[in-house]
């Protein structure tokens, strides 16, 4: 049976962005959220994982991708299994989305676009196959992906949603309408099929050997990948390429399958490297069975960046770089990708918001992928940030996560702290400076209002504190080195 799947991917709320601006009109505008075209061909790439049948819906701006999910949902379990395994993979990505899943990509269509919340980053809906007429109508009539001058008309003549369409005899919208409109009804109704364009996915390197008797140990197992890596990197090496990531897919006696992804911040060739990694990852993981096939696939690849040589040994790149980018692929290969992190810095007045963690891999990817423009927005931005900064007060070395509430004694009630009690120790301070105010703006709901305080204390302590402009309670913020 044919189950379609829709994804259409929506820029997320920035978090300047006005609340009310995201609740949007009641009958959503059209959609004019444009994917880069790398990330479209990246994320096309990603979603193989659910289905070999993936296109972009026709006609249509790129964020929606349609999947033929009627045999493989079985392989995750169900369709139920299949969402949530799809939330975890926009999760990992950072991507928002809206998914669903029905009979006919008519109505699946419609549910994406129309049909779902728009503010939670992920939202899903799954469609039985008795409940399509159900679902469509109160969904707008533009829910249909009919012409504009089609969905004027309907508005006009008082039929806005699409359960009045079903209520009218099919004779008389043959004869007052164009034929789109009765052939996009039946379409989403599934009385007339619709077909999508699959996109045809890249040839991918890949090398696969089986045997008849399974292996219980790691050793054997290493030395088939050693045996395969060869058939993947000469092709490779003849494109001038190197493997970023790499997939290696265990098969047990029961049909059991396990994949391990490896991943690498600089494109590589080296068979001892590869093998290396995938033996950490293979050390993670508990074999439930014997093994009696693997696959390795070339998932992504790119040209090594070009290093000049250097005439002095001097000036030459220092050997620590290389060794930290090793470790960085060695921890992430044994622990996991998203288990390394680097801190990032954004711009925001409230302190415990200038930094976020990310996985060190989606990081170097975002700053090896992006171009110019982007690269100059986030130059620009840090600058602001820094900017700001630089006219109050400075920052201490040492910030707690969240700010501790503390015990102070001040002169008088606008006046700077004279004594503060942290935990059991009481400080006396010995000279302060400040205040200076930080604020957050009104459109991410209750502000906050600080006076920060910069005080050293007579046992020569430097302490960060803040007074809260809305319940008078003070905090301490961090230390100064």
């Amino acid at each position: 049976m044919s189950r379609i799947l829709c994804l259409r991917f929506r820029p997320p709320p920035a978090d300047d962005e006005p609340a009310r601006n995201r609740r949007g009109p009641r009958v959503p505008p059209a959609v004019v959220y444009e994917l880069p075209a790398d990330l479209r061909d990246r994320l096309r790439a990603d979603v193989e994982e659910f289905s070999p049948i993936i296109g972009w819906v026709a006609g249509w701006p790129a964020p929606c991708l349609c999947l033929e999910v009627g045999a493989t949902s079985a392989w995750f379990g169900g369709e139920t299994a299949l969402i949530e395994r799809l939330q975890a993979w926009a999760a990992e990505r950072r991507l928002s989305c809206t998914a669903s899943i029905a009979d006919t990509l008519g109505t699946a269509w419609a549910i994406v676009h129309y049909g779902l919340p728009r503010n939670p980053p992920f939202v899903s809906r799954i469609v039985a196959d008795d409940e399509t007429a159900k679902i469509l109508s109160p969904l707008p009539v533009e829910a249909l992906r009919i012409s504009k001058p089609t969905s004027t008309l309907l508005r006009e003549l008082g039929i806005d949603f699409i359960g009045k369409l079903l209520d009218l005899p099919r004779a008389a919208l043959t004869e007052r309408f164009d034929a789109e409109l009765l052939l996009r009804l039946n379409q989403a109704l599934g009385i007339e099929p619709e077909l999508f364009a699959a996109v045809a996915p890249e040839s991918q390197l890949e090398a696969a050997l089986n045997w008849e008797y399974g292996l219980v140990d790691i050793d054997p197992l290493v030395e088939v990948w050693e045996h395969l890596l060869p058939q993947l990197l000469g092709p490779l090496a003849e494109r001038g390429h190197g493997v970023v990531r790499l997939l290696a897919e265990i098969r047990g006696e029961s049909c059991g399958l396990r994949r391990l992804v490896v991943g690498l911040l600089r494109p590589s060739v080296d068979s001892k490297k590869l093998v290396d990694l995938l033996r950490l990852r293979l050390e993670s993981i508990r074999f439930v069975e014997p093994v009696v096939g693997t696959r390795l696939v070339v998932l992504e690849s790119a040209m090594p960046a070009v290093e000049q040589q250097m005439l002095f040994a001097e000036l030459a790149p220092p050997i620590e770089a290389q060794a930290w980018t090793t470790l960085i692929e060695r921890l992430s290969g044994r622990l996991g990708s998203d288990a390394v992190s680097q801190v990032c810095f954004c711009a925001d007045h409230q302190p415990e918001r200038t930094w976020k963690a990310m996985p060190q891999f989606t990081a170097h990817s975002l700053n090896t992928s992006a171009g110019p423009a982007t690269k100059k927005s986030k130059t620009k931005l840090k600058v602001d940030a820094t900017d700001g900064i630089s006219q109050g007060l400075p920052r201490p070395t040492s910030l707690l996560t969240e700010p501790r509430s503390i015990r102070v004694i001040a002169l008088a009630l606008q006046g700077h702290p004279q004594r503060f009690r942290d935990v059991d120790t009481e400080h006396r301070v010995a000279c302060g400076w400040g205040p200076e105010r930080i604020e957050t703006g009104w459109w991410r709901g209750p502000s906050i209002r600080r006076d920060y305080y910069r005080v050293a204390t007579e046992a020569g302590t430097h302490v960060w504190l803040f007074r809260d402009l809305q319940t008078r309670g003070w905090f301490l913020h961090g230390w100064f080195d």
